[in-house]
């Protein structure tokens, strides 16, 4: 078989599953177009850290998923909500080689990440090696929470055990009736080691609304690789071998790997990225969601083109390919108008397909799409939750 990221030969035995939508994105909700069986486990394993991982861990998109989660979450059953990466603390009395990430919660919660600096291969990736972190150096983290609601309590317990798995964990906030479940998986404050408690003594003073300076890592391209990755993916599941053999494919693996070459050699590749949405507002305007994930595949006269729009509203664009011919088959007519998909994380829903014209005749009021008026029966009603503060 031939992998579609890298066009290698490869056996029956090193393919495995590829989730061309994360995982983590809503993509196990996902239809078939959306994963793949023809992907070699090497490419998987390294998109997977680098491609994916490089773009859901970077600073921009961790805090669009947390700022946009709350719109989707349960009112009625404490969740799990991602965490706001604020970046490196710098006022936090570190021992040597460690740093202290800082990220906040739903309700502003504090949270407190230390663990060993990492090599520079990581940078802008929030929360540094996953690697090292699960293997050797998974470092502890102290949680302060800020509300006296209950419901955004367990919310903040539950996130924070799901987000720092197996690192040592402290809640420095008396919690009466957390579930056993929650309480046990904590380090009781009289098992902490001199250093954790000169860690948790320095928190405990630190004065609220102190001004805090941050380092925040930030890269430039965490957007183009994902973008490339899609393009493959998407594009090998609709046109199959005629797309994987042609030119512009083999365009898209030099972005999604790239090597040291001369400025002739760039990939030749049609779109814009996360830095140029505006470029692209008013497409993403029109195509976005408050809150959710949207894809926009359309065929038009040039090709087939991706359009990805962020809970944010923030758009980025990219052709799959430049054949029109591709598209041009009975079977494909319906991506000719724009055919959309929505993923939900919070929910752990994917929706679609959906035609462009009926989107936007279901926004504009001019008709009522039963698949779009399921998701917003998922938004929640602010006036739903408790009260954070």
């Amino acid at each position: 078989m031939t992998c579609i990221y890298c066009a290698g030969r490869r056996g029956d035995s090193a393919m495995s599953l590829e989730h061309i939508w994360p995982q983590s994105l809503g993509g196990a909700a996902s239809p078939q177009l959306f994963k793949s069986n023809d992907v070699c486990e090497t490419c998987n394993s390294l998109a997977g850290l680098w491609v994916d991982g490089a773009f859901l861990k970077s600073w921009f998109v961790t805090n669009e998923s947390s700022m946009s989660a709350r719109q989707y979450l349960d009112p009625a059953v404490p969740g799990i909500a991602p965490f706001h990466y604020m970046g490196i603390d710098q006022e936090f009395p570190n021992q040597a080689e460690h740093i202290c990430e800082r990220w906040t919660g739903q309700a502003g919660e504090h949270i407190y990440h230390i663990h060993l600096a990492d090599q520079d291969r990581w940078y802008g990736y929030a929360g540094g090696d996953i690697i090292r972190r699960k293997k050797v150096d998974a470092g502890r983290a102290y949680l302060v929470l800020t509300s006296q609601s209950t419901y955004w309590n367990l919310t903040a317990l539950k996130s924070f055990v799901v987000q720092f798995k197996g690192v040592r964990l402290f809640c420095l906030t008396k919690v009466q009736g957390m579930p056993i479940d929650l309480a046990t998986v904590f380090t009781n404050e009289n098992e902490a080691s001199a250093i954790e408690n000169s860690e948790i003594a320095w928190i405990r003073a630190r004065p609220n609304g102190a001004i805090q300076q941050m380092r925040a890592s930030l890269r430039l391209d965490f957007s183009d690789r994902f973008l490339a990755k899609l393009s493959l993916g998407i594009g090998a599941n609709l046109f199959g071998e005629a797309f994987c053999s042609s030119p512009y494919a083999g365009e898209l693996r030099k972005l999604l790997w790239p090597k040291s070459a001369t400025h002739d050699d760039l990939p030749k590749i049609r779109g814009q990225n996360f830095w140029q949405e505006n470029i692209l507002s008013a497409k993403s305007l029109d195509v976005g969601w408050p809150g959710v994930w949207t894809i926009l595949l359309n065929g038009v006269r040039e090709g087939f083109a991706l359009h990805v729009c962020t809970p944010g509203g923030r758009g980025m664009t990219m052709a799959i390919s430049e054949d029109n011919q591709l598209c041009s088959s009975a079977e494909f007519q319906s991506y000719h108008l724009g055919s959309m998909f929505f993923a939900i994380p919070a929910r752990q829903t994917f929706i679609g397909p959906v035609s462009l014209p009926n989107f936007l005749a279901h926004r504009l009021g001019n008709y009522n799409d039963p698949i779009l008026a399921s998701m917003e029966a998922l938004k929640c009603d602010p006036n739903q939750f408790t009260p954070p503060w």
